[in-house]
């Protein structure tokens, strides 16, 4: 019977493989494990490209049902809800007719994009934001 062992600490080591489709990508991961008194060498390789690939699909449904369960939810005349990502990408609206001019409105009393207020205002923890944006006078 082999003993109970426990790898060494601190001692995985990740490595890319295969070619490098530009400077700092690869398509495949490998993680290893070193075992010194059973000296074995325990590893496991996975293809990051299938993994990206498959995400994208996800996130794309999610963001499918997200934009059905937003489409009816109404705010008042002119008010709509919406998701958006740390790179201010709209994932999701009430109204995808405004989701471009969303991305470019800017705030014309802080004088920047509205969505980067949106992140600050997140990030420190707030939740709610005065904002004023010529885009969104009329009704939809």
């Amino acid at each position: 019977m082999l003993p109970l062992i426990h790898p060494e600490p601190n001692n995985c080591q990740c490595r890319r493989l295969g070619r490098k489709t530009d400077l700092n990508t690869f398509k495949s991961l490998i993680c290893l494990k070193r075992y010194p008194a059973w000296n074995w060498i325990v590893g496991a390789a996975v293809n990051i490209e299938n993994i990206e690939v498959e995400s994208q699909r996800e996130l794309e449904k999610i963001v499918e049902t997200l934009n059905k369960t937003l489409e009816e939810i109404t705010i008042g005349m002119t008010g709509f809800a919406f998701i958006f990502d740390n790179a201010m990408r709209v994932l999701a609206m009430t109204d995808q007719s405004i989701a471009s001019k969303f991305q470019i409105c800017m705030n014309t009393d802080s004088r920047s994009l509205l969505l980067e207020n949106l992140v600050t205002t997140a990030i420190k923890g707030r939740d709610s934001l005065s904002y004023r944006c010529d885009l969104f006078k009329t009704k939809r």
